[in-house]
């Protein structure tokens, strides 16, 4: 089972960013991003990541994407 996780995870800028998730495999693609099976480093937890590429929705589809994380 996968708990499902924001991929805002790493807000801060890239070189200064500890990551939180190793990527373990793609697990589905869709019109609006792609789904990944990772690991939180902490725990090993095993959790579901949606990438989502924003520049493919319109403006309310972001306002709603926002509000369900």
């Amino acid at each position: 089972m996968y708990r499902a996780v924001s991929n805002e995870v790493q807000a801060q800028p890239q070189a200064q960013a500890q990551p939180k998730f190793k990527v373990l495999k793609a697990l589905g693609r869709g019109s609006y991003g792609t789904v990944y099976k990772v690991q939180r480093l902490a725990d090993g937890q095993a959790y579901a990541m949606k990438e989502t590429d924003i520049g493919k929705m319109s403006h309310q589809e972001r306002s709603d994407a926002a509000l369900a994380v």
